[in-house]
């Protein structure tokens, strides 16, 4: 029989995953409920993170609208629902402490359709319970306090044989939704948790931040915190993620009100608001410098995320134009290649546990793959999509590498090493490099001065990475009216003379996929080219119709001079300078091009002699690419070929996406 992290999409009794979920009931934990919900906690978590029994019948007891759990109906109650998907209504169930709410369905599917026996003598198969108090300590979480600001979460939990079914990631968001539709005496502030590593992403995509390792001591392993703001923001105005019933706002003069919406519709949104996690990176930054690198967007979607569908295309167009970053990638998870994945393995307690104190937090198998999957996509400023990104890989794979937890110095037990992303045409493999040292992004510290990033908060925004991208040769153009059309495109561009076209520029190429054309020129001539629009002629840069589909590539061989030095210290050894322009993708020139060095890194490996070379993109942000070509210097046949590139990656900014 199929486990439930099987492809197969039905649970180890034989059910379909659709019919389990559509007969999911949520409403508050009752006391007959208790021993079962200890069951369950007892049998998925490990001794020393497993609540007592006597503490869940605490919370139940003082803390009861804040213990909800998931009930499965028996398929009866879904056959006197009409077959639609069974929607249980929260009005019929006062004496449950905030009642039970729809587990699937639309807007307009019609309430308490199951009896009320159906509904109290289902079976639970996992929970969520929480304690209010004032400060996020073990102390403070140990009792329940009414007046609390902060909800802290025990426990996530679900039943093992119904995990990997969605069911968990239906069950928190419920959970949130019922919090935020109650009215209480005391408001709340913020919902907070704490997660281990490997289960951050679960909780991100739910809308939760993390902020910082925990200081609290619960098993053996490192914990993070998480937190949720209890009343969303409102974003222009009434839109689907701002106009929430129950979410109080201010009116004009001051007066507290409450958007009002069809109860139906309310709950339907609150299932997914369509809000995404995001982030702006810097890839290849100089460490150190601030204002480095090339920023680009990174979105984290659903795994079910169909890139295939017109709509799904526009929207991430939309949101590629809405960043105006040259370039932002779309990241979900890649199923069915057995590697491990923020959501957790198979062996996890959900798409991703938690626990604070002393409730659990389901901790996987130890014995957990190195490596992750994903698909990324490339979109530019313009909306239109590129087939590689080097710089917008960097900074996705940053992003994951946070979510999934790799430790520093061995301080964590998991370790996700690598990351595999498929893109268009290529497969790319990114790692942690030698060096690196990362984990769970902290939230930039104030220094003290009024807002600034204090030196070790700056230190733990960046990580070194690197990444196996594609071996591209490059052909010189020797066909007389081709190159004649180059050197007068170049010289038009930038405003060369008709005497030094000829004499400054040494080499004319394309690369081997016929992505780029390639012009290295001598050092004084690249060095005296001024930016922006008055020193350089854009549009003429598209002007060549000889098959090159994206950008035009300046280099040069470096000198000593051309060393970076930073606050941090110096780059031992820059050997060659280059600028990038993509006018047939929309970008005039772009800060750093990681995949230019595809073609660059085997140029000047060959004419330097050398495997190892480092790239210094002297735009006006700048930044530092170093490359390491796997078959050693030149392009010898018969072996592999691949450019191994090393960047730093270092956040600016993080939040969510409401577009």
């Amino acid at each position: 029989m199929p486990s439930p992290s099987s492809a197969s999409g039905t649970s180890p009794s034989g059910e379909d995953d659709g019919t389990v979920l559509d007969r999911l009931f949520f409403r508050t934990v009752s006391p007959t409920d208790v021993s079962r919900c200890y069951g369950i906690e007892r049998s998925s978590y490990p001794p020393d993170e497993a609540g007592t029994k006597s503490s869940l019948q605490y919370r139940q007891h003082h803390a009861a609208m804040f213990f909800r759990c998931a009930v499965l109906l028996p398929p009866e109650a879904l056959e006197s629902a009409g077959g639609g998907g069974l929607i249980a209504g929260g009005k019929g169930l006062g004496g449950l402490g905030g009642g039970g709410t729809e587990a699937a369905g639309g807007a307009n599917v019609r309430r308490n359709l199951a009896t009320e026996s159906q509904k109290m003598t289902g079976t639970v198969i996992g929970y969520i319970c929480s304690t209010r108090c004032w400060e996020f300590d073990h102390e403070s979480m140990s009792v329940h306090d009414p007046t609390g600001p902060l909800l802290a979460v025990h426990s996530v939990v679900v039943m093992d044989r119904y995990r990997k079914m969605g069911i968990g990631t239906k069950m928190l968001k419920e959970y949130v939704s019922a919090v935020r539709r109650m009215e209480l005496k005391s408001p709340l502030e913020r919902i907070v948790l704490m997660s281990k590593a490997d289960k951050l992403a679960f909780y991100v995509r739910a809308g939760f931040r993390i902020t910082k390792p925990s200081p609290i001591a619960h098993g053996r392993e490192t914990w993070y915190e998480g937190e949720l703001e209890v009343r969303r923001r409102r974003v222009g105005g009434a839109g689907a993620a701002g106009a929430k019933a129950g979410i109080e706002r201010r009116t004009s003069d001051g007066k507290k009100e409450k958007d009002r919406v069809n109860d139906d519709e309310d709950e339907d949104e609150d299932e997914d608001d369509g809000s995404r996690p995001c982030w702006i990176v810097d890839s290849f930054a100089v460490p150190g410098k601030a204002g480095g690198g090339n920023p680009a967007g990174v979105v984290l979607l659903p795994e079910e995320t169909d890139p295939s569908k017109p709509e799904t295309v526009e929207w991430m167009r939309s949101v590629a134009m809405e960043f105006n970053q040259s370039e932002t990638a779309f990241v979900w998870e890649r199923t069915g290649e057995g590697g491990a994945a923020p959501g957790g393995g198979a062996n996890s307690n959900l798409s991703g546990s938690s626990s604070t104190g002393s409730g659990g937090s389901g901790s996987g198998a130890p014995d957990v793959p190195d490596h992750a999957h994903y698909n990324i996509k490339y979109l530019t400023c313009s909306g239109a999509e590129v087939d590689l990104c080097g710089h917008a890989t960097l900074a996705s794979a940053s992003v994951l590498f946070d979510l999934l937890g790799s430790g520093a110095g061995g301080k964590k037990k998991r370790h996700v090493r690598k990351i595999v992303f498929r893109a268009n045409r290529d497969s790319l493999k990114v790692r942690l490099a030698p060096d690196a040292s990362t984990g769970v992004q902290i939230q930039p510290a104030d220094d003290g001065k009024g807002g600034g990033k204090s030196k070790k908060a700056a230190e733990k925004s960046s990580v070194r990475i690197s990444m196996d991208f594609p071996w591209r040769s490059t052909r010189e153009v020797l066909e007389g009216a081709d190159r004649a059309a180059i050197l007068r495109m170049i010289q038009r561009a930038f405003k060369f003379s008709e005497e030094s076209i000829m004499d400054d520029v040494l080499f004319v190429g394309i690369d081997s996929v016929g992505e780029d054309i390639l012009v290295e020129l001598k050092r004084e001539r690249l060095l005296s080219l001024g930016y922006g629009s008055a020193h350089v002629n854009y549009d003429v840069l598209s002007t060549w119709g000889g098959g090159y589909t994206r950008g035009v590539i300046l280099c040069c061989r470096a000198t000593e001079e051309d060393r970076v030095i930073t606050p941090t210290g110096d780059v031992p050894r820059i050997d060659f300078l280059s600028r990038f322009f993509g006018p047939k993708a929309g970008i005039l020139e772009d800060p750093v091009t990681g995949s230019a060095h595809c073609t660059l890194a085997p140029y000047f490996g060959a004419k330097i002699g050398r495997a190892n070379v480092v790239g210094r993109q002297i735009s006006e942000r700048g930044g530092v690419v170093e490359c390491n070509l796997e078959d050693g210097a030149g392009e010898g046949e018969g072996r592999p070929r691949k450019v191994r590139i090393v960047g730093t990656a270092v956040l600016a900014v993080g939040g969510t996406l409401y577009v």
